[in-house]
Parts: structure tokens; sequence; C-alpha cells
């Protein structure tokens, strides 16, 4: 079984070597270390992504095409197995020489623990034992780091979840990007001897760039040491204390997991007296939750930041970029800024959700937009775990009963087809164990009117390859009307296409197969 090296930990014989005359194909996990291999690699390759962009890390589902390019690597950087626990068991697919290198293990990463309570106990701000300017200006570029190893014993339960130990964020902080930078550079030169001296020099500029960097943001964030903020997750502290611009709580658990009613509860309860004045949100998560969680605190300021840099593209720049735009958003909380305006902002998100938009509003959508593991909900209506859902939706609802719900739902969810697998352009159907796949190609939207007098937008998709047996189109709706990625959809199939549009009772609606019954219901609910 393959182990993690731990780079840096010389002597370097120990490690197992790849007897490659090429450059070494190289695996990454998320997009900002992606950025910084490719930094190391400039003009010599590129790494392959496995996590697409967009996606959480956080019980992230491989793509077959995904776990392909992973296990023909010649070497893996991935951030750690708090962060990615699924990775661990798709790595036992590489080859025995292959090259592991876990970043938060290597020589010179700062370690943060996980933080405790909704808005953290007032000694979770200082337990880091390293000085925010330990940094300096004498970064030595020989590779001598004086940032040690930490450990830690706090413990922080919420909801169910378990937060002792390692807090897995520490590329936010840009001394630990140096030190991977360097601890990349070797990794890969111990692969590719003949470019050992390039991965080298790559990656002290790439040290020396950061140090540039980490100097603006202090001098960008000076007057924004005072700027109260809440996150959705808590994921940001290592850049907090790298600039000293601690939030006052966070919304969900350092691993994204739902928040409990009590911990929403408590961050409602002290916003005031925190002065919060804004909130930050995720592109990856549902902005309805931090609308429930903030509605009537006076907390109007709610801005996007991204631990990812969802929005930026691939590459060795966008690291700086992904630090650059938190800063951006600490700053302008600082000042109170009104959010940026923009076409696909949350009130005109809320607008479109409930069908109300302008033609002009809407973009053609990509297959890859529904693509991942899917299963249907309507097993857990019959086996009455969405019970909760129809109970709170009659509550809303004067003129139908929970029980009239559920039968309105029980004709929209039914269907025999149980999971979806949406890979690329092929889409696989199972039903009864039995899988039918076949290929689609977009055939354009269909704007449909309601009786209420809002509308939907019907993304078609023509079979261009498969069985008789697979439907001749299939028709996704799920509330968007431009290119997003799905968190659930409805679906509609079958071999008329105008027929199928004339279908407004009956939409089979799925969910991501890592969720449990549970996790439907909150989402739902969160609708």
């Amino acid at each position: 079984m393959n182990k993690a090296l731990r780079p840096l930990c010389l002597p370097w014989l120990l490690v197992p070597a790849v007897a490659v005359a090429e450059v070494p194909s190289v695996a990454v996990d998320i997009p900002p270390v992606h950025s910084l291999v490719d930094r190391v690699m400039g003009e010599l390759g590129t790494p392959d992504l496995v996590i697409q962009p967009g996606a959480s890390p956080h019980g992230y589902s491989m793509r077959p095409s995904e776990a392909e390019a992973l296990s023909s690597a010649d070497a893996v950087f991935w951030v750690s197995d708090e962060l990615t626990p699924w990775l661990a068991r798709a790595r036992q697919s590489l080859s025995d020489d292959a090259l592991e290198v876990e970043l938060m293990e290597t020589s010179g990463t700062r370690r943060l623990e996980y933080r405790q309570g909704a808005t953290f106990d007032a000694h979770d701000h200082a337990h880091d034992e390293h000085a925010h300017d330990d940094h300096a200006h004498d970064h030595d570029h020989d590779h001598d780091h004086d940032h040690q190893d930490e450990t830690g014993g706090d413990h922080d339960h919420d909801h169910g979840h378990s937060h002792e130990g390692l807090d897995p964020h520490g590329w936010l902080d840009p001394v630990n990007a140096q030190a991977w930078l360097e601890a990349i550079a070797e990794s890969l030169a111990s692969l590719d001897p003949d470019n050992a001296d390039t991965y080298r020099q790559h990656a002290a500029e790439g040290q020396a760039e950061l140090d540039t960097l980490i100097d603006e943001l202090n001098g960008h964030l000076a007057d924004a040491r005072d700027a109260r903020f809440i996150v959705f997750h808590d994921a940001y502290q290592y850049f907090e204390s790298r600039f000293d611009v601690p939030a006052v709580g966070a919304i969900s658990l350092g691993d994204a997991s739902d928040p409990s009613p009590a911990r929403i509860r408590e961050i409602h309860k002290r916003v005031a007296e925190l002065g919060v004045q804004c909130v930050f949100r995720e592109p990856q998560f549902n902005p309805a939750l931090v609308d429930s969680v903030f509605e009537g605190s006076g907390v109007e300021t709610s801005i996007v930041i991204d631990p990812l840099g969802v929005d930026i593209p691939l590459g060795s720049e966008l690291y700086p970029q992904l630090l650059r735009q938190l800063a951006d958003g600490v700053t302008r909380c600082a000042a109170n800024a009104p959010p940026i305006d923009s076409a696909h902002d949350h009130d005109h998100v809320e607008d479109i959700y409930a069908g109300y938009f302008e033609d002009s509003q809407i973009e053609d959508r990509a297959l890859s937009d529904w693509e991942g593991d899917w299963q249907s909900v309507y097993p857990y209506l019959q086996d009455g775990t969405l019970d909760e859902v129809f109970a709170h939706k009659a509550e809303n609802d004067d003129g139908k009963t929970a029980e009239e719900v559920k039968a309105y739902y029980e004709t929209g969810y039914r269907t025999d087809v149980e999971r979806i697998v949406i890979d690329g352009t092929y889409v696989s159907f199972y039903e009864d164990g039995q899988e039918r796949t076949g290929e689609y190609a977009y055939d354009g939207y269909e704007i449909l009117t309601y009786e209420a007098g809002n509308r939907g937008v019907r993304y078609v998709f023509e079979l261009e390859e498969g069985g008789p047996d697979l439907p001749a189109f299939i028709q996704f709706s799920d509330h968007a009307i431009y290119p997003t990625d799905a968190h659930h959809f409805h679906l509609y199939w079958g071999d008329d296409r105008e027929a199928l549009l004339e279908e407004v009772t009956n939409w089979p609606t799925y969910y991501p197969s890592h969720l449990d019954g549970e996790g439907i219901v909150r989402e739902m609910l969160a609708h």
C-alpha cells in the first residue's frame, strides 16, 4: 500500500523513484494546489485537477474521468486526508512507484486546530503560537523555514461531528504556500532529476512573489483590522491569523457540515452583541441558509468569498488572485459597503428561482452543469423521511394539509429510475439495479409559462448514441437559467420532445447520491 511522502525529510534515497524519461504526470486535489504545482512545473507541464472547479472538496464524489487521471499519475499532491478523506481509497489505484505528497504533513507547514463554537472561544483567535510577524522580510530562499508543526488537543463538538485536531485549510496562509512550493519542487526533482534545477528555480521565484504579495495584502488590510464578519464555514482562520483579521463566527463547521439548530440560534442571538457588519457567503453552498440565519438581524451586507477560487481561471495566477479576493472582501466589510451588483446576485437568483426573469437573462447550458452521481428522492417519500418537509410546506399553505401536500409530491416524485450518473456527455439510468447508458447532445432550451404567471426553463438534450431502450430526449429543470452547477434537478424523459414539454405533474427529482435522507431534508427545508 502506498504511503504518503513527507518531503524534505532526507535522505531522499528512501523515496521510491519513477524511471521516466519525460516530465512526470501529476494529479492534484483542489485549484489552489493546482496553482502552486503549476507555478513549479511552469512550461514543463500542467497538473491534472481531480476535483472539478466549483465543487466543494468536502464529501466529493469522483467522476470516472477524474479517477482515471488519478490512477495514471506519477505523483499526487493533496492538502490533507482531513479535507478529502474519500481520496485515500482512490489513491489505492496508484502504481507502487507513484509519489504521494500530503502537503499539510510537509516540513515548514503551520498547522492550526479547529476552533470551538459558533462564535469561537476567545482563546481560539490566539491559539497559534506563531506570531503574525514571524514571516518578516528575511524569508530564506535557501529553504530554511522557521515555522514548525503544531499539534493540539482541543475538541469541538457540534451537530454530532468531532472537530478534534487539524484544520486542513492551510493553503490560505501564504507562508504555508511558500513551504509547499519547496516541497513540490523537491518532490518533482526526485522524479525528474534532469529538470530538478528548473523546478527549484520556479519554486524560489514563486516564494519571492509571495513575499511581495504578503506585503501587499498587509498594506491593503491595514485599515480593516476591526472588521466584524461571520463566515459561511470555518475555513479561513489561516488567512485570518496571518493577516490579523479574525472572523467573529461561522455558520457551518470547518468540514462544511450542516449547522445544528443550537449553533444557528447562538449566531442569531449574538449578532448585535458582536457588532457584526457583514456575512460572507460561498458560491458552493445554498445562499438560503445564510438568509435564514440572518433574517431580521439587521445585517444587510452579504459578500461572496471563496476559499477555492471558483471564478478564477486555473493556472499559476489563481493562488495570488484568490488571496487578493479574500482581502478585498474583508476591506469591503470593514467599510460596510454594499455587495457588488451583478446580473447573478442574490436578489436576482431569488427572483429567478421563483420563476420571474427576462428572456435576455437566459443562457445556454452544458450537460456538465448536472454532472455527478444522483439519487431519486422518491424512496424517501415512500418511507416517510420527507414527512417533515411536507409538514413544513403545509404550515405555509393554509389551503392544504400535510397529507395533501404529500399526495401532490407523490405524483411529482414518482419514478422507477432510482439513480442517474452523468459523466461528460454520457447519461446512465439505473432501474432495478440495471444500467442503461447513452450519449446525449444539447438541443437548446424551452421557456414554459405556468398558470400562476411564473415561468420555467427546460434544458433539452437529444440522444446521439445508445440503445432503443433509452429515451430520445431528456429535459432538465433546476430553477436556474444560466450556467451553474446544479444542487438538485427535476428530469423529464421520453421520445416525444413536444409532449414532454406538456408534462407538469410528474417531475422525478434527484439529489446528490452522497446525501442521506436527513441531508436531503435539510436541503429541502433550506429552499
